[in-house]
This record gives C-alpha cells, sequence and structure tokens, in this order.
C-alpha cells in the first residue's frame, strides 16, 4: 500500500512540473483585421457599427494576429508559472502608442479652433479632454479612440462624406493603415 501511494505521489508531482492550464503561445501583430467606426445603443445595449455620424461615437481597429512558437532553452521544457486560470495570451509586437495618427480629410471647428483636414488629432493635447486613446494591443489586438459628447455637440464640420484616417505601427515595424468614408450630419 505504501509503494502504490508513492508511486501515485510521484506522478502527481511529475504532471504539475509538467502541466500548466496556460500554454497559449504568445501573439503578433501581422496586419489590420478590422476597422469600424461603432455607436453603443443604450435602448438596445449593443454596439452598432455607423456609416453617419450624428451622436457620440467611437473608432476600433482590431488587428490580425497570429500565434508564435518560441525556444527558450533556459526553461528546459518546465513551465514557469501554474496557475488555475490564464490570461490570454501576450502579443509580442504591440502598437507603439507614439505611432497611432487619427485625421479627418476635412476642415472642421471645434471651441473656436480651427483643425485643418488631415490633422493628427491624437498629437493635439488640447483634445485629450475630448478624445480619448485606449490601446488595449498587448492583450487583445485593439486600439479604440472614443469621442465624446462634448466634441459631437459643438464639433462644426461641414455636412457630406468625409474620409477617417487611422494610422498605426507595432514596435516591430509592422505599419496598418486604414482610411473609411462615412456621411457627417452634426
Amino acid at each position: 500500500m505504501k509503494k502504490t501511494t508513492l508511486i501515485i505521489l510521484f506522478h502527481c508531482i511529475i504532471g504539475l512540473l509538467f502541466q500548466s492550464c496556460c500554454d497559449e503561445p504568445p501573439r503578433a501583430i501581422v496586419g489590420g483585421f478590422e476597422f469600424s467606426i461603432r455607436s453603443f445603443d443604450m435602448e438596445n445595449l449593443q454596439s452598432v457599427e455607423l456609416d453617419t455620424l450624428r451622436s457620440q461615437f467611437y473608432v476600433e481597429q482590431r488587428y490580425e494576429t497570429e500565434q508564435v512558437v518560441f525556444e527558450n532553452m533556459a526553461s528546459f521544457g518546465l513551465n514557469t508559472a501554474y496557475a488555475t486560470s490564464c490570461l490570454p495570451s501576450e502579443i509580442v509586437n504591440p502598437i507603439d502608442e507614439s505611432t497611432i495618427d487619427f485625421s479627418f480629410d476635412v476642415d472642421f471647428e471645434l471651441a473656436n479652433v480651427s483643425y485643418p483636414a488631415n490633422t493628427n488629432l491624437l498629437a493635439d493635447p488640447t483634445l485629450n479632454a475630448v478624445i480619448r486613446l485606449d490601446n488595449y494591443t498587448e492583450l487583445e489586438g485593439l486600439v479604440r479612440i472614443t469621442f465624446n459628447e462634448f466634441f459631437v455637440e459643438n464639433a462644426i464640420f461641414p455636412t457630406g462624406d468625409a474620409n477617417v484616417r487611422l494610422f498605426s505601427e507595432s514596435n516591430d515595424g509592422i505599419v496598418v493603415e486604414n482610411i473609411r468614408q462615412v456621411f457627417i450630419d452634426f
């Protein structure tokens, strides 16, 4: 009986050393996947894609990722973390926030300040109160730019079609640029 218990205990210890629930390899951004302009519908509690800007909105860029496998000889095949739940796999080449450029291809005015077409709105610190940048690329492969109600209620755009441009670059040089036409009717 003692021998059986020792054998079972040995197998359990070996199993713990060589088994972990967190075996998903890291991912890398390889390009742009989905570029959308959205609004949150409070009545139906869901996000809806927009082709006309009339109210508060946000822009999302989801990035295409692929799994990356690294050979780490220092660990000799042993896992370094043992957990009961796993975080999403890490993205090894997140978007460098300093490279994100968001612009409209039309002139507009906000709070008595004129913004020429193709101005990077994220580079203007005076707009930080009305435009929020969330960079979730380290875990989710997502960049979100949210425009609050003040922006929508006070921005003066010419009514009509405009192109929205989002440019970004990962920390290893992968460039993603998207342009989407919308109808602006503030």
